[in-house]
């Protein structure tokens, strides 16, 4: 049977995005997708221009029978719609779309609402984490597709067991967005001061100064971390913390911490439930949810660790026989050009 890479591999096919993004990596490795990862520095202005010049020439120069294209980016996406029109290509465009490519939350405008429709109903398919997403997709009149990330292809490692008098460690996985209840989780983490340490993921500067200064002595922000040592953070921590406010949105905290082997602490939403059914306490987004939450992770923690092994080998397996779907729907698609 061929793999995922081998199937889709024989396609020329490409992989556009505008952003470093793991989930943009990994599908574009597994599945053996050619990656164009543009995201020059400078200001908004000139970037923006260097990417449109960049991706122009490079849709010229492979003309691609298949182009995956990561939204967000919006102006990416809807610029390579329009490459394809202008350019009479029968080239099959799917986009790779985040939750904020169905439903913007952070750029909640009429016109990024009026475009990310439009985007859909263009592409050839849609393809989405998780059935949530694609109910929205088909109603909107697109083809969707479910394929949740592929967990990293990092090496597990057991936990330390989590004894009465040891202090445990939490991982915060946070980029200090809108979705992100940040001041209740710095309010919670106040209340396990001397049983847990809370170190923060992320760029703290977007947070509000008064949230900084007045964060309890148990918290740590580390800021933007690189690799080996966002990776080291997570080895050595007991737990990952990685909350939403968007309802449908599978993060990318939970996918790392299943990876690593580590218990999680999650949003208590449909699609993160069923998807990451095992090794987790769900939580919702105010102080006292999340307290309880903490609340129950010594107790519960050997049960937690065992599950997340469990999940671990599950999720793999599943995103195997997923992703052969996407690969065999998209192959019919192309054969009838």
């Amino acid at each position: 049977m061929q793999s995922p890479r081998q199937a889709c591999g024989c396609l020329e096919a490409v992989f556009f995005t505008w952003e470093t993004h793991r989930r943009a990596r990994g599908l574009a490795s597994r599945l053996g997708l050619r990656l164009h990862e543009i995201a020059p520095g400078g200001n908004r202005i000139c970037r923006y221009a260097r990417q449109v010049l960049s991706t122009l020439r490079l849709l010229q120069l492979e003309a691609p029978a298949l182009v995956f294209v990561q939204n967000p980016s919006i102006v990416l996406t809807v610029l390579v719609l329009l490459w394809r029109a202008a350019a009479s290509r029968n080239a099959r465009v799917i986009i790779d779309a985040h939750n904020e490519a169905i439903t913007p939350y952070v750029h909640d405008y009429w016109i990024v609402r009026w475009l990310a429709r439009w985007a859909i109903r263009r592409a050839d398919f849609t393809v989405v984490t998780n059935s949530r997403l694609a109910a929205k997709v088909r109603t909107i009149g697109g083809v969707a597709i479910v394929l949740p990330d592929p967990l990293p292809s990092i090496q597990s490692s057991p936990p330390n067991r989590l004894v009465e008098t040891r202090v445990a460690q939490a991982l915060v996985i946070a980029t200090f967005a809108r979705d992100e209840p940040i001041a209740s989780l710095l309010e919670a983490a106040g209340q396990f001061h001397g049983s847990i340490n809370f170190r923060f993921t992320g760029n703290a500067r977007k947070l509000a100064a008064r949230l900084i200064q007045s964060a309890p002595a148990n918290v740590e922000f580390l800021g933007y971390l690189p690799e080996d040592r966002y990776w080291l953070e997570m080895r050595q921590c007991d737990v990952v913390i990685d909350l939403t406010q968007m309802e449908d949105c599978l993060v990318c905290g939970a996918y790392e911490a299943v990876a690593v082997g580590r218990p999680m602490i999650l949003s208590n939403s449909e699609a993160t439930r069923e998807y990451f059914s095992s090794g987790a306490i769900y939580s919702a987004g105010d102080t006292s949810s999340i307290s309880f939450a903490l609340s129950r992770l010594r107790p519960e923690y050997d049960r937690l660790a065992q599950e997340v092994q469990s999940l671990r080998e599950a999720l793999a397996v599943s995103w195997g026989d997923r992703s052969m779907d996407l690969i065999a729907t998209v192959q019919r698609a192309s054969q009838r050009l």
